[in-house]
């Protein structure tokens, strides 16, 4: 679980250096433009994000699927108050956990729109860090779940037409620029 994390947190830290640097030449001396103090809430902002969307597995296992074995597991370690140990078992099992409210493509398709308003309509830096740290989140979660079970069918399950093979790769691709186009206008 600890390398999830770390993952999700590198990726977030990794993209808004490079916003930061990209925006630092833009000013035309590094060193100026984004990497100065009082950025610092877009750095902030990431990480709250990227610690954001675990709150689904929460819901999941609280609220929507309380029945379901890993929902009583996490649970019952909650009870016990081993914390970590069931947030373990909440993603670990992730690929059984279909009906995550965050974790899934028609929420990612939303969020994409409203991540749009955000950056270009916002002056809040922290918000900003906030939706840049969820989407990378969903990312790497999509990555993650592409590279383990070799597709995507567990984020197009309520998804109101029929994404497979190729066209969910077609679909990774165009999150994954739409991303790092949104970037540019941080």
């Amino acid at each position: 679980m600890k390398k999830n994390i770390f993952v999700k947190l590198a990726c977030v830290v990794a993209f808004i250096f490079l916003v930061s640097v990209y925006k630092s030449l833009n000013v035309g001396v590094v060193g100026q433009g984004w990497f100065q103090l009082r950025y610092s809430e877009v750095w902030v902002g990431g990480l709250i994000g990227v610690m954001l969307l675990y709150v689904d597995y929460y819901f999941y296992a609280y609220h929507l699927h309380p029945q379901e074995s890993a929902s009583v597991e996490a649970r019952k370690l909650v009870n016990q108050k081993k914390y970590l140990d069931a947030v373990y078992v909440v993603i670990t099992k992730r690929a059984q956990n279909t009906k995550l409210i965050f974790h899934n493509a028609s929420f990612q398709v939303f969020f994409l729109v409203f991540v749009f308003f955000v950056v270009t309509s916002s002056a809040s830096l922290l918000g900003r860090g906030i939706v840049f740290g969820m989407v990378i989140h969903l990312l790497v979660d999509m990555l993650n779940d592409k590279s383990s079970q070799g597709n995507l069918d567990s984020w197009f399950i309520s998804f109101p037409i029929e994404v497979t093979g190729v066209n969910q790769t077609w679909y990774l691709a165009a999150q994954t620029v739409s991303i790092f186009a949104l970037g540019l206008f941080f």
